[in-house]
């Protein structure tokens, strides 16, 4: 998806992610912040950034993930954005494959609207089950920069 047009208000925080993805050491950069605050367009702003650039080339790709309930189905949304094809009968065989592909590859994904995901996760009791921000909690764990955002006001 293109960014917004009207990105305003968000010019530090794109510069903390793009510098992250560029000059860090990490291989993601998390976004965290209620629904509605502006999460999408400043990942996709970035996207747009490095991509005009060709930081990555390999690619920048977008998975929007609404509607997915399992990591299974996961792994699916991003061979499918990247136009691999996957062939592994189960869930462990999917992720080596996906793994095995993009190991080489120097690429963005925006991972987008994880919520629901997280939610379905949270809900059958998978490992986010007692988490309040997986996404950010997992992030910060791992190392990686988070970034906060924040209402305008």
């Amino acid at each position: 998806p293109a960014p917004s047009e009207t990105f305003v208000g968000r010019q530090v925080l794109m510069s903390r992610a793009v510098a992250a993805l560029l000059h860090g050491r990490k291989r993601y950069v998390c976004l965290v912040g209620a629904g509605g605050i502006g999460k999408t367009a400043l990942a996709l702003a970035v996207a747009h950034y490095v991509r005009l650039r060709h930081a990555f080339p390999d690619g920048v790709h977008h998975v929007d993930c609404s509607g997915l309930s399992s990591s299974l189905q996961l792994a699916y949304a991003l061979a499918a954005a990247l136009s691999l094809q996957l062939v592994g009968p189960g869930e462990e065989q999917v992720r080596e494959e996906l793994i095995g592909a993009l190991a080489p590859r120097r690429l963005l994904i925006v991972v987008d609207r994880c919520d629901e995901l997280a939610e379905a996760r949270r809900a059958g009791g998978g490992p986010a089950a007692a988490s309040s921000s997986p996404a950010g909690e997992a992030a910060a764990a791992a190392g990686s920069p988070v970034a906060e955002l924040l209402a305008l006001v």
